[in-house]
């Protein structure tokens, strides 16, 4: 198959995929026992408003009717309005984006930092006590659920230990004493290029406990997943000629063998990138983290629908988007996989 037609068909695959996405949310949303009109207008609004405002809204038309006007104005990028806040779907999901982006950004490069790592030197010194500790590290960081490590670290290290922030993004007198200027909506690094470096230290700090929680579980996928092929690469022959010529471990390890061993290992940072997404959310709620956590939280809450597909939609377009950069990385990394054949 030709680079080309791979790419055509994966991105035909990708639509369709979003295309069941699409049916199945609006029809859960429509399935939802409440009055979306009645919601919109409030507790005090009229029968004959309510009437009037499903109306407007189509919702006395059928369902396959609804449907194909959803789909017209979400190809025009119109996700329609809010029913709690009236506000367009886009503005809220946007207004909040970039917090949830830049805890995932921090946690993600935390969790592939540090299990690559950890998996080279696990298989480094395979079966010895820096392995040993290396694996437990990482069975402990996909075992762990995210909400109880989560309250775990705020007890030890900001009831006993005193170091981190309990939660939010920055301290509530920081708008006063150094406010930072909101120019990319990632406030650390906003305060890093406007020089607000007490704004910077204070958003880097409030940044620190989420972005290890978040990281936990990716890391332990990576860190395991690396071992095993960091392993096998390890023991075969072109890394024990390396040896023979007296090539240092770290030269090794870390450039004859992680550049073959790193190949299975996208795939596991790309999944575990798409599922650090929506596993963000729990850790926005322990945290306060004003993402997109609290923003379907509370769209739950109030039956907001609209809302709910909007984030729902964009879970499911970051999770393939992911999926299909991974298969094209994957592909120009390994020599073993060809788009070519």
């Amino acid at each position: 198959m030709r680079r080309l037609e791979f790419v055509i068909t994966r991105f035909g695959s990708t639509l369709m995929v979003l295309l069941g996405v699409t049916v199945i949310t609006f029809l859960l949303a429509r399935t939802v026992p409440t009055d979306p009109a009645a919601l919109f207008l409030g507790p005090r609004a009229r029968p004959e408003e309510i009437a009037k405002v499903a109306e407007q809204m189509g919702l006395n038309d059928p369902l396959p009717v609804q449907y194909v006007n959803y789909m017209k104005e979400l190809v025009q990028g119109d996700l329609g309005n809010s029913i709690s806040t009236k506000r367009p779907v886009l503005d809220e999901i946007f207004a909040r984006l970039p917090a949830t982006l830049e805890l995932l950004f921090a946690g993600m490069t935390t969790a592939i930092i540090v299990g690559i790592l950890i998996g080279v030197f696990s298989a480094r010194w395979k079966d010895k006590p820096i392995d040993w500790g290396g694996r437990a590290l990482a069975i402990l960081g996909v075992s762990i659920p995210a909400f109880f490590l989560g309250m775990l670290f705020q007890i030890v290290f900001f009831r006993w230990l005193g170091w981190f922030p309990l939660g939010g993004r920055t301290s509530v007198d920081l708008r006063f004493t150094s406010p930072i200027t909101d120019v990319t909506g990632f406030l650390v690094f906003d305060a890093l290029i406007t020089g607000n470096w007490e704004g910077f230290k204070d958003a880097l700090w409030h940044l620190f406990l989420p972005a290890m929680v978040l990281a936990a579980f990716p890391a332990g996928l990576i860190a395991r997943m690396v071992r095993a092929t960091m392993s096998d690469v390890l023991s075969l022959d072109y890394i024990r000629t390396a040896r023979a010529y007296g090539q240092s471990e770290n030269l090794i390890a870390f450039k004859l063998a992680l550049k073959n061993a790193i190949g299975p290992a996208i795939a596991v940072i790309g999944l575990s990138f798409a599922y650090a997404l929506t596993g963000s959310f729990f850790v926005e709620i322990i945290y306060t983290w004003p993402g997109l956590g609290q923003l379907t939280v509370n769209a739950l809450l109030n039956l907001d629908y609209p809302l709910i597909m909007g984030v729902t939609l964009l879970g499911a377009i970051a999770y393939i988007a992911v999926n299909f950069i991974v298969d094209i990385v994957q592909a120009q990394l390994d020599p073993r996989v060809s788009l070519d054949d």
